[in-house]
């Protein structure tokens, strides 16, 4: 339906091809009926920093489970061969362009607000991407959360995102 209503006319208006155009879930792709709340609560218990969330990601069956309508559509995409995190090389006037499409939504259980502060990217996530896309020219980093809404104890993995990608993209967050 996305595609329909917003990405296919986006690229016939831009003349642009689907494979150039990248995706990355939010907390809006996350179906907060899918979440089992004993499983979540543990969770919250045990995930205190980010080693503890880097384990968790690598497992990752119960947060595919909460993302499984995002999955589905990113499946469809032309570049949807996997879900995020995924790294992608485009050529572009003759250099390589690296793409890394990181998930900060894996851990966006429910509640509005609640989220804030208990977020996690892994070191996985940031230097598996940034290693992919060594030999780039320029690397860009696609993101959804602002720095804000990490787990204090990324900070060291956002400092690595911030020296590892020339560029980082990432959801522009407006109050109503």
């Amino acid at each position: 339906m996305a595609d329909e209503l917003v990405f296919k006319p986006l690229q016939r208006r831009l003349q642009m091809s689907p494979k150039r155009v990248f995706v990355i879930p939010g907390n809006h792709d996350v179906d907060r009926a899918l979440i089992n709340s004993m499983e979540e609560t543990g969770l919250r218990k045990n995930l205190k920093n980010s080693d503890e969330a880097a384990k968790a990601f690598k497992s990752g069956s119960y947060a595919s489970s909460r993302l499984k309508g995002y999955i589905d559509f990113f499946q469809s995409w032309p570049n949807g061969t996997a879900a995020p995190p995924r790294t992608y090389v485009q050529m572009v006037r003759g250099f390589e362009i690296g793409i890394a499409c990181l998930n900060s939504a894996w851990r966006c259980s429910g509640e509005k607000d609640k989220d804030h502060g208990r977020l996690f990217l892994t070191h996985d996530q940031v230097n598996v991407a940034a290693d992919a896309l060594d030999k780039c020219v320029l690397r860009v980093a696609l993101i959804h959360h602002p720095f804000d809404w990490y787990h204090p104890s990324e900070a060291t993995i956002l400092e690595d995102l911030k020296r590892r990608f020339e560029v980082i993209y990432r959801a522009i967050f407006t109050s109503r």
